[in-house]
């Protein structure tokens, strides 16, 4: 079921086009990650889909009504006068959410952040990663029918990181659509069902997670006949590059298979992982 229909976006600054027509569909209880370089219009795409923006041409068609949405952008505001327990309840009080609710999930929200200690500190002394932890806990005070973040891990340490992606992940078992921006993490990758790649201000792909291959494992053998690699139990495909053959198989299977190319008089060259949704996004995002 769609949740939300962007139609012929087109976004300009100064007469300069940052997203041009662009057209997707949002479906409910979807994960995606928006992924391109710097000036691709990520965040400006995020801005329009949450409202902040107005395009200037195009549509955003909501199917939901009211559709509640959570936001963390890139940089959350960091010169807030307000302690974590103080800004956090005074958001939540402006979502409506009752004070009695807010005072048992802020404290477990916290927690999870490993931000306890310092419920009672002023926001504009902390860092960035922490500054990053309170937007996070902001936009998740209520339940959202779709959570939005502009590149969520930066500036976490790897525990926050790793937390986060759990939380997302539960997220996603609730049923709630998320939204991600990508730069170099491959944690986010654990919880996309759906990878869009933006770039010139345009949709460069559309893939869909369980369309793309799992990744395996590519030997590359000689001294053995092709034959008789396609016996060996848990052969993906075999392929030739002249003397050189190539075994595709399972990660699981690998050890298995590499004795018994060595039992068959074989000499394995090398050993490599081929992963199709890797090797997907250099293609697309890399440098371009």
């Amino acid at each position: 079921m769609k949740l939300i229909t962007l139609e012929n976006i087109k976004k300009t600054y100064g007469g300069k086009t940052v997203s041009l027509d662009i057209s997707l569909d949002i479906l409910k209880h979807e994960s995606m990650v928006f992924m391109g370089t710097n000036g691709a219009g990520k965040s400006t795409l995020l801005k329009i889909i949450t409202g902040l923006l107005l395009p200037s041409s195009g549509r955003v068609i909501k199917h939901v009504e009211p559709l509640h949405i959570g936001y963390v952008p890139e940089r959350f505001p960091n010169l807030l006068r307000f302690t974590p327990l103080e800004y956090l309840t005074y958001m939540g009080r402006i979502q409506g959410i009752p004070l009695i609710e807010l005072e048992k999930r802020i404290p477990i929200l916290l927690e999870r952040m490993a931000l306890s200690h310092a419920k009672d500190k002023r926001i504009d002394t902390f860092s960035k990663g922490m500054v990053q932890k309170i937007g996070i806990i902001q936009s998740i005070l209520r339940k959202p029918d779709l959570l939005i973040l502009d590149e969520p891990l930066s500036g976490l340490d790897i525990h926050t990181q790793n937390e986060l992606v759990h939380m997302m992940a539960e997220f996603k078992e609730e049923g709630i659509t998320i939204i991600l921006t990508y730069h170099e993490s491959d944690l986010l990758l654990k919880i996309a069902e759906r990878i869009v790649i933006l770039g010139e201000g345009q949709i460069k792909g559309d893939y869909h997670i369980k369309d793309i291959d799992k990744p395996h494992i590519v030997i590359e053998t000689s001294g053995i006949i092709e034959q008789v690699i396609h016996t060996f139990n848990g052969i993906l495909h075999v392929s030739r590059k002249g003397e050189i053959i190539q075994a595709h198989v399972p990660q699981e299977n690998s050890d298995q298979i590499l004795l018994d190319i060595l039992h068959q008089g074989g000499k394995i060259h090398s050993v490599g992982l081929h992963d199709p949704l890797k090797q997907l996004i250099m293609e697309n995002y890399v440098n371009k």
